[in-house]
């Protein structure tokens, strides 16, 4: 598959809630090492891509298509976090953490988006550190914005 990097670069795809684009910049080559490893999941509008509370070790690479994340209270209310266009990643926490998922994502529209199991990034890591090292940066930098931005919720 030929991924259109230049979403991963596009201002446009990005609101104010999603400023930070992983592996922007990043060569071709890199990408290729990294897609390499991942599997396509395809999804659909209303689809719960990944549940609150499940465990599933994998990091998501939104390449089409947009989804929201979703906070369900005990009451049974849902509470809209952010949207996730093409360019963003999810799951970061439970990827690097090993715990259950903090929250919903949900698809608002059709589209596609690559998933990368932790141990395949643990391969990646062993034949590319110079890139496994690179996306751990590229994803504390996500987790770095998103407290950031939650930040604003408590304030």
């Amino acid at each position: 598959m030929m991924l259109n990097l230049s979403a991963f670069d596009n201002e446009e795809n990005f609101g104010e809630e999603d400023v930070v684009r992983f592996m922007r910049n990043r060569s071709a080559e890199d990408w290729s090492a990294l897609l390499a490893q991942t599997e396509i999941v395809q999804f659909k509008q209303g689809d719960l891509v990944l549940q609150q509370g499940e465990i599933d070790r994998a990091l998501y690479i939104v390449l089409t298509g947009e989804l929201e994340v979703v906070l369900f209270s005990t009451e049974g209310e849902d509470r809209r976090l952010s949207r996730l266009a093409a360019g963003c990643i999810f799951g970061e926490q439970s990827f690097l953490d090993g715990k259950p998922r903090s929250a919903t994502v949900r698809a608002v529209t059709n589209g596609e988006m690559r998933m990368l199991p932790w141990s395949a990034f643990e391969r990646l890591s062993d034949s590319n550190p110079h890139l496994a090292l690179g996306i751990l940066f590229d994803i504390g930098c996500v987790l770095s914005e998103r407290l950031r931005r939650m930040n604003q919720f408590i304030v």
